[in-house]
């Protein structure tokens, strides 16, 4: 049990390091922009980890607030990374 759990909290590790390369290739202002948002990014992951974790366990009433809370981070972090993407002028 504890090596598939080993192995994929170094991927998830290694992801997240190159998700940080990419952004930092691509220029301070992404970076800055990710850094910004990557509160709001835990926040949605840690939730809807915890809907999974209640539906497993079959604790279905408690699912609903988890619910919004996922959902309400999540569409925060993409509004938040709008001003960050690239404009076609």
């Amino acid at each position: 049990m504890a090596l598939p759990l080993t192995i994929t909290g170094l991927l998830w590790a290694l992801g997240d390091a190159a998700y940080t390369v990419v952004h930092g290739r691509m220029g301070t202002d992404s970076l800055a922009a990710m850094a910004m948002t990557f509160p709001v990014q835990s926040l949605s992951i840690g939730s809807w980890v915890y809907v999974g974790l209640f539906a497993i366990s079959g604790h279905i009433r408690h699912m609903g607030p988890l619910c919004l809370l996922g959902s309400t981070s999540s569409a925060a972090s993409l509004m938040s990374w709008a001003p960050a993407l690239p404009q076609d002028t």
